[in-house]
């Protein structure tokens, strides 16, 4: 199924955000990244500010992101960056 795809294609950024000082800050920030094309789900959490976004690497990049949540008048850097085309792409390929 189209679902079963989308999982196995999505990867995860965690962004440390700059620069949130209320919660509609947050939701500014986070309806930023839900705008960039290829975006899953993001979810920002001020306590701590950061926010978790699931993404199709063939769509979305972290550089739009990054962008989009500039706009959004915040400042964001990776902290943490997971998935599968990430763990294929450090893998050694077998040969057949």
């Amino acid at each position: 199924s189209s679902i079963t795809q989308t999982r196995d294609a999505e990867n995860k950024v965690t962004l440390s955000i700059e620069g949130m000082h209320c919660a509609s800050c947050a939701a500014r920030v986070e309806r930023a990244l839900h705008a960039v094309p290829g975006v899953i789900r993001a979810s920002v959490n001020l306590a701590v500010e950061t926010a978790t976004v699931f993404y199709d690497p063939a769509t979305a990049t972290i550089e739009e992101m990054v962008e989009q949540v500039r706009q959004a008048g915040s400042r964001a850097r990776v902290s943490k960056l997971t998935g599968p085309s990430l763990e294929s792409a450090s893998r050694p390929r077998s040969r057949s």
